[in-house]
């Protein structure tokens, strides 16, 4: 008989083959008989999977770590389930989270877009979430969170939103002839959704606090974090009230243009995809469409997207490949020699090596820098006006600046927000008329106008570069004084017409008898606007501060701010 799995006896000859299974060997055996067997022979060699007492985390439990078969080896072991409620941390089963379905007053539609649902809050949990369907009735169909007869598209057919903790897709999945979010799709266990897919790392989907018109106008959404990662991103939408429509990230019951051209397309904030200019939510005015992604590998410029040179950032011009340097940048189809006398100032070339610049530390139309990690004002740069400073807030990222002190970098030049575009201490500006100065009752830089039977005017200008200029809704001006005459009305705020060439006169408020801030706005900046052309354009601001007979108006300063808006 023959003896299988051992060898029978010490005589026995026994090659080892080179064929082998882990912990088992395939070996040949030679008895004394001459008859050649092979045989698996339990080598007792393996390789720990995992080191004992550990656990990883699997979808609905953990696996812990241990010898749980025949060889002396440790492995990953089943599954232990955890409980309901409770989700896999680390190894250890834990309290869900818990976190908002839904943000305060927003509502959607049912999946099968036969009614609605409202975000409701649960005093047990303390949770904000969905509430039961409310039913729309047998002729009308939820369109964009309302109960409507005729439906509106919510989206652009096959783009993709996050929701929860998964995905949507665009389409028409109810029975009206819209489209609409779809199922969601969720993320496995060690994903996260973002940007409409899901990731294993999320990225920002939007600015901090903006906001943005969504459903053809008819909702809103602010940027915030919302879900378990800590990237940004648009809350769910809440509708505007009845008879408003949204424009500019706000509901209002008329709404502005907030493109000039139907069919031209801007960049979103991100450079990802675009937006296109039209009348999406049929109200009579201009807005900016959904986001229409770029394709993988492509970013968005001058609201296309391709494939773009990143060192190639003016037509015509050889540019450096990176700040201050000399090389030239390898993707420029305009390059020669860079730094050259080509009538034109690069601000990335090297400090002293490009002709063009006449002062080294000016290379744009916005005051800049002195030195590179500097905060100090350039003193040779023709752009800084009185109170203008390096590293500020004026809609551009200079690349001199420390990291972190200049609040344009790595932002939106046109993200909404107040910009100031310069002031004056009363002193400091243009007087005419009747005015003493300083003034007698509150001393410098306070200046007195109009302390008797004459008028006096104060008046000045100030700028900010043109890049950025259709940006711009809304010129603000405001002035700290006070009027403590007994027969005037109050001095007025006016900004100049260019077009008309006269000074219009501001009507929100004038200057009263409390010492305060008195503010006026106009809402269609362009006739206040003068905006120069070529290389270093700029836009100029013309303020007067005009005080009638007897009005007595005691003033600090004033400042001019444009609101800016993407």
């Amino acid at each position: 008989m023959k003896s299988h799995g051992i060898f029978r006896s010490i005589a026995q000859l026994c090659f080892v083959s080179l064929v082998t299974i882990p912990a088992l060997t395939l070996v040949s055996c030679s008895d004394d008989s001459g008859t050649n067997e092979n045989h698996f022979v339990d080598t007792g060699v393996c390789e720990d999977e995992c080191a004992p007492g550990e656990r990883t985390c699997v979808t609905g439990g953990y696996r812990p770590c241990g010898d749980f078969d025949d060889d002396d080896c440790y492995e990953w072991g089943p599954v232990v389930p955890c409980n309901d409620g409770e989700e896999c941390i680390d190894g250890e089963c834990e309290t869900k989270a818990l976190l908002n379905e839904c943000q305060e007053g927003a509502v959607m539609c049912s999946a099968d877009g036969t009614g609605i649902r409202n975000c409701i809050y649960m005093d047990n949990p303390g949770i904000w979430v969905w509430g039961e369907v409310e039913l729309c009735g047998t002729d009308k169909t939820c369109s964009c969170g309302r109960c409507r007869i005729n439906c509106l598209d919510e989206c652009v057919a096959g783009s993709t939103r996050c929701f929860g903790n998964g995905y949507q897709t665009c389409g028409n999945h109810d029975s009206d002839s819209c489209l609409e979010w779809g199922p969601t799709n969720p993320c496995t266990s060690d994903q996260t959704c973002s940007n409409g897919s899901c990731s294993s790392q999320c990225t920002n989907e939007c600015t901090a606090d903006s906001v943005q018109c969504t459903c053809a106008g008819t909702m809103v959404q602010i940027c915030g974090n919302f879900d378990e990662d800590p990237c940004l991103e648009w809350s769910t939408a809440v509708p505007c009230p009845l008879g408003e429509t949204c424009s500019s990230g706000i509901c209002s019951e008329s709404c502005t243009n907030e493109c000039e051209t139907p069919g031209m397309t801007d960049c979103n904030s991100s450079g990802t995809g675009f937006v296109e200019c039209d009348d999406h939510n049929e109200n009579g005015c201009l807005e900016w469409g959904p986001v229409n992604e770029c394709p993988e590998g492509e970013t968005c410029k001058d609201g296309e997207c391709g494939e773009y040179c990143t060192c190639d950032n003016e037509q015509g011009i050889c540019e450096v490949d990176s700040p201050h340097t000399t090389d030239p940048c390898t993707c420029d189809p305009d390059c020669g020699t860079p730094c050259t006398a080509d009538g034109y100032c690069d601000p990335w070339c090297t400090p002293g090596e490009d002709p063009d610049c006449g002062c080294n530390c000016d290379f744009t139309a916005y005051c800049e820098a002195q030195s590179m990690d500097s905060t100090d004002t350039c003193p040779c740069d023709v752009d800084c006006d009185l109170h203008d400073y390096a590293c500020s807030d004026d809609g551009y990222c200079d690349p001199w600046c420390p990291e972190g002190s200049d609040p344009d970098c790595g932002e939106d030049p046109c993200r909404p927000r107040y910009m100031l575009v310069g002031y004056r201490n009363a002193d400091e500006t243009d007087l005419s008329g009747q005015y003493t100065n300083p003034c007698p009752e509150e001393g410098a830089p306070w200046v007195l106008l109009s302390p008797g039977n004459s008028s006096g005017e104060s008046s000045f200008m100030v700028s900010f570069p043109k890049d950025h200029v259709d940006c711009v809704t809304e010129i603000k001006v405001k002035v700290w004084g006070y009027d403590d005459s007994w027969t005037g009305s109050g001095a007025e705020m006016q900004l100049y017409d260019w077009n008309n060439e006269q000074y219009d006169v501001l009507p929100d408020e004038k200057i009263g008898s409390d010492k305060a801030w008195y503010n006026n706005s106009a809402y269609n900046p362009l006739p206040y606007l003068y905006c120069t052309t070529g290389q270093y354009a700029k836009c100029y601001i013309q303020f007067k501060l005009r005080a009638a007979w007897n009005d007595n108006t005691h003033f600090w300063d004033a400042y001019v701010d444009v609101y800016m808006t993407n």
